[in-house]
Formats: structure tokens, C-alpha cells, sequence
């Protein structure tokens, strides 16, 4: 039984070296397979990735409109049927429905939506398929 001990030792370390060069490359692996600028959208709103595309959120007038598009043609409009908007608060979370409306998903708040807030935004498309995303909401 002594014997087995240093080709235990051995097993351990390339175990331990394996597990150190995979957490080593879990942040690349983590990145984002496509690079673009997320600052402003066609429509003047900010850019956050929902599933395999990108949502372009405005607010305007009180209203949330979500413009989801491919990730390559920001001109290129996903057909959406409908999908919601979860806003942290500092007392929990609330939920803003969207509906279609033309080319996009609207949505009216009955909060008003905090400087900087983090958002979950949910998109169902055309095909029935809901895709979802994190977003940072800039309200200036």
C-alpha cells in the first residue's frame, strides 16, 4: 500500500495543475463571442445582448421601448411577440410588461425607473423562443 502513495502524489498534482489551467482560462471563456460597441443603438438608446441578439432600450416620455435586433445589422428587426422588463428597486424588484408595437416592444412603467438600474429584459420572438439578458438601465 505504501507504494501507491507517490503515484497518488503524482495524480494529485496534474489533477491540481488541470483544475488550475481551466480556472485560469474561465474568464476568456466567459467573454462574449462577438465584439461591438454596446454605447448607442440606431434608434438613440443604450445596447444590451438578450440571448443570441442585441435590445436597444429607450426612454422616452415615461415609456420603455426594447428594439431587439441581430447582433451583425442593427437594422435588422427581430419579430418579437411580446416580453417584460424585471427593474431591480432598492426594495425588491418590479415588472414591466411589453407589448408589440410596429417594430418594437413597449412597455409603461407605473414606477419611476432609478438612475442605473439593473435590468433583466426577457424578449419572446416570433417563433415562440424567449431569450433573456442583463442590462445596466442609464435613465439620463
Amino acid at each position: 500500500m505504501i507504494s501507491y502513495v507517490p503515484r497518488l502524489a503524482r495524480v494529485l498534482t496534474v489533477c491540481m495543475a488541470v483544475a488550475g489551467g481551466l480556472a485560469m482560462s474561465m474568464p476568456a471563456l466567459a467573454q462574449s463571442s462577438h465584439e461591438h460597441s454596446h454605447d448607442e443603438g440606431p434608434h438613440g438608446g443604450q445596447i444590451a445582448e438578450v440571448g443570441p441578439y442585441d435590445a436597444e432600450i429607450v426612454l422616452e416620455d415615461g415609456e420603455i421601448r426594447i428594439y431587439v435586433m441581430t447582433h451583425d445589422d442593427p437594422a435588422a428587426a427581430v419579430a418579437v411577440s411580446g416580453g417584460d422588463v424585471v427593474v431591480l428597486t432598492g426594495g425588491g424588484s418590479k415588472k414591466i410588461t411589453l407589448s408589440p408595437d410596429g417594430d418594437s416592444l413597449l412597455g409603461k412603467p407605473d414606477f419611476e425607473i432609478e438612475e442605473d438600474a439593473k435590468a433583466v429584459i426577457r424578449v419572446t420572438t416570433a417563433d415562440g423562443k424567449t431569450h433573456a439578458g442583463k442590462a445596466q438601465i442609464e435613465t439620463d
